[in-house]
């Protein structure tokens, strides 16, 4: 995801919690993307590390937005 999209989709409050997740453990857009947004300023910023791929093997919820 390009730096502009990431910007673009943050919430507006910087100390709103933000996730950011890949599809697999081996993808770094989730962790670059965290690291560019707490360089904005954004405080409550998580990386699901395990993926989405991870979450669902774990039996978590998914909903579609």
């Amino acid at each position: 995801m390009a730096k502009d999209a990431v910007a673009g989709a943050l919430p507006t409050e910087e100390d709103a919690p933000v996730v950011f997740y890949c599809g697999s453990i081996t993808c770094q857009a989730a962790p670059n993307a965290a690291q560019f947004a707490a360089s904005l300023g954004y405080t409550d910023v998580s990386v699901l590390s395990a993926g989405i791929a991870g979450w669902e093997e774990a039996g978590q919820p998914t909903e579609k937005a």
